[in-house]
């Protein structure tokens, strides 16, 4: 149990009523000498989560913007065809794989991280051969399924480049794992430094294309995941008799298919659009859209920082203290990441027009009034990311999950019908409404489960 301000005040005693106990203000100095350095190290780590992110995303958003800017319409909306394809098979690889090592990594293997890490290798080899088979076989079906043009380029990349990103992927995660977020910096620098020399190349040697700037992403994420996992290669053997990979995999799929509708929903949100939009869209229309969610991205890498380094914490109040410890840190949470969101939201909106000519160029410059439109997602994303935040501390990922199936349905036939009816205008109003009723919903849904716990509590009591 808790030892509770209670306990410590009762135990001192007094002279007088009205006198303050004795070691009362030493113990309120001490509470604050914690709390500031608990506030110094969330801070800490926070930083690094965010800089490992910034670096990340900056890095991606590079390379989408050399190719918008170098590489033409039709090959930029071909890359970003693909690369919602690749975001779709990275949100179902972060499901099974990443997201339950966050929480389960100290209940499997709490003295061993090593051994853990290396049956998530075997899981992800066999996650990779999978993808391998299907992604070969529709490139060998490309001419019959009309996969034409800049769309086979991006395809061959896409098969080279997804099995070394998810693994580099798999690599920042254990750093988070091990509360050691400096690492995870070190991997993404040195992705930074090995794509950006991958991208100069390239543009110096025929200039840009969908499946160079995939083998660039590639070539970067190999060299990443060799510095972040090469620690380990002395790891010593397991001396207690922890799960094999069979049960390592049951409870991953107990936990992480639950979050199989959070993926649904955020890909559903920002990316179905690709493939069922993009057929009343076109591939320039794609790339208009995909430079619109390019502006996003940033602020979406931040939020998901502040998930990778709250949710290791709070779940571990959850296992200490149980729900109810929970409720303030989530709530926290929610602010902050709602106001850095509305923040990000208000500078978009201000400088929306000079900022669309400064990454793009003329290019898509008639599409800069759309701005203000769908970055009103980000404060609903801010939402939903702390209610998952929520649900996954607390070992309850199922718990929203037929509420996320029915709005990724939604969120799919609302886009597409609207981007048939509206085109890109009707996408960019598509996106942020969808979200929208998401979070509302979610929010909901989480405020009936701390009541449903909160009555269970006083029930037992």
């Amino acid at each position: 149990m808790p030892i509770t301000k209670d306990t410590h005040v009762a135990e001192v005693p007094t002279i007088a009523p009205v006198a303050q106990p004795r070691g009362f203000l030493p113990a309120k100095l001490t509470g604050m000498g914690l709390d500031l350095d608990r506030l110094r190290t969330w801070g800490s780590s926070g930083a690094l989560a965010v800089l490992d992110q910034g670096l990340i995303s900056g890095s991606n958003f590079v390379l989408g913007v050399a190719l918008a800017r170098w590489g033409g319409l039709e090959a930029y909306g071909a890359y970003m065809v693909m690369f919602a394809a690749f975001l779709l098979i990275a949100n179902l690889y972060q499901s099974l794989l990443i997201e339950p090592s966050s929480v389960l990594a100290y209940s499997l293997f709490p003295s061993n991280h090593g051994r853990y890490l290396r049956i998530l290798l075997r899981m992800h080899a066999i996650f990779c051969v999978c993808f391998i088979a299907a992604a070969g076989t529709i490139l060998a079906l490309a001419p019959r399924l009309n996969i034409r043009g800049p769309l086979v380029g991006a395809l061959t990349g896409l098969l080279i480049a997804t099995p070394l990103v998810l693994l580099f992927w798999l690599a920042r995660c254990f750093a988070y794992v091990e509360f050691s977020p400096g690492k995870a910096v070190a991997g993404s620098a040195a992705y930074c430094c090995v794509m950006a020399t991958g991208l100069a190349v390239a543009y110096a040697t025929g200039g840009l294309t969908p499946q160079r700037v995939f083998v660039c992403t590639a070539c970067g994420a190999a060299v990443a995941s060799v510095c972040l996992l090469f620690r380990y290669r002395h790891s010593p053997p397991s001396t207690d008799d922890g799960p094999m990979l069979r049960e390592v995999w049951v409870r991953h799929w107990r936990f992480g298919r639950w979050g199989l509708g959070t993926v649904a929903v955020a890909w559903a949100q920002t990316n179905s659009l690709s493939f069922t939009g993009g057929y009343f869209l076109g591939l320039k229309g794609v790339g208009g859209l995909n430079a619109l969610t390019a502006l996003l991205l940033p602020m979406i890498q931040v939020l998901f920082a502040a998930g990778r380094i709250t949710l290791p914490r709070i779940a571990q109040r959850f296992a200490r203290h149980g729900a109810g410890a929970t409720h303030q840190p989530v709530i926290r949470a929610a602010v902050a990441m709602t106001g850095l969101s509305a923040a990000y939201w208000f500078a978009l909106t201000v400088a929306h027009r000079p900022l669309f000519r400064l990454v793009y160029g003329e290019r898509f410059m008639a599409y800069a009034y759309l701005i203000p439109v769908i970055s009103l997602y980000l404060i609903a994303w801010a939402v939903v990311t702390a209610c998952d935040i929520a649900f996954y501390s607390i070992q309850q990922p199922q718990a929203p999950f037929r509420l996320k199936i029915l709005m990724v349905t939604i969120t799919v036939l609302v886009g597409t019908a609207t981007s048939w009816r509206f085109g890109l205008p009707g996408a960019a109003i598509a996106v942020p409404a969808c979200a929208t009723v998401t979070a509302v919903c979610m929010a909901l849904r989480l405020r009936a489960l701390w009541q449903q716990d909160a009555s269970a509590a006083l029930g037992a009591d």
